[in-house]
């Protein structure tokens, strides 16, 4: 919709009680520095602005400002499904009296994870400007000496943000399979295979260097453009 009628911004309401709530359901899952790190005010999605102004404010308050204005709202019936986990954890929340309180600490910590998390990707990007380079028609290659001595953590997201921009995908690739993708690259005899993952083919492209392009294309240009803020553009806002 936004993209049809030429609409730059969107705000959304989330609030507080959301990046608690999503904080426990990304630690029931396993999720590491990313999905434990707060919500974002500000972020990109499809070439639009999405704004979260209200992430400060508890569901209280804003009943509270709506009362006050005798401005009515909409409550969404499957909020009370419980075969949503996300209801489940809410009613989580709603036993403890000090429900808020709770919930401003888990914010805070969630803030926290997000600064470590910065300082990860500042030398997750040193990194892949070493390690990477991107070419004419879109498509990666990976020095593979180099990439093989990166801290396997750095390495596994560089590889991520990687198949998110060839394959043209707004997620990371499940870590379970990321992590067999990436033993394949560093350990296996037989990368001269080709490799389907994730909407990305990989195969060798010169001497100690793999390509990673979009499947079903093919690796034909061999100038280099290695344009380190291209990187920092493409890693920023994956």
């Amino acid at each position: 919709f936004c993209e049809n009628n030429q609409i730059k911004f969107l705000f959304l309401g989330h609030i507080q009680g959301d990046i608690a709530e999503n904080f426990i359901i990304r630690l029931f899952r396993g999720s590491g520095l990313d999905g434990l790190s707060s919500i974002s005010q500000l972020s990109d999605f499809r070439n639009i602005k999405l704004v979260r102004p209200l992430l400060d404010n508890t569901k209280d308050e804003l009943k509270n400002f709506l009362n006050e204005k005798n401005i009515q709202w909409f409550e969404d019936e499957t909020n009370e499904d419980e075969k949503f986990l996300r209801n489940k954890v809410r009613k989580f929340f709603d036993t403890f009296e000090e429900k808020d309180l709770i919930q401003k600490r888990i914010k805070n910590s969630t803030d926290e994870i997000s600064q470590i998390r910065d300082l990860f990707d500042g030398l997750m990007l040193k990194e892949a400007e070493k390690a990477l380079e991107l070419h004419k028609h879109g498509f990666f290659t990976i020095n593979l000496p180099i990439f093989s001595k990166i801290e396997k953590k750095i390495a596994l997201k560089i590889l991520a943000l990687t198949l998110m921009e060839v394959g043209e995908k707004p997620y990371k690739p499940r870590l379970e399979k990321l992590k067999r993708f990436y033993d394949w690259i560093v350990n296996s005899n037989e990368k001269h295979k080709l490799n389907n993952f994730y909407g990305c083919s990989a195969k060798y492209f010169e001497d100690n260097k793999l390509a990673i392009y979009r499947e079903g294309n093919s690796v034909n240009e061999h100038y280099n453009i290695e344009l380190k803020t291209v990187l920092k553009t493409i890693f920023e806002t994956k």
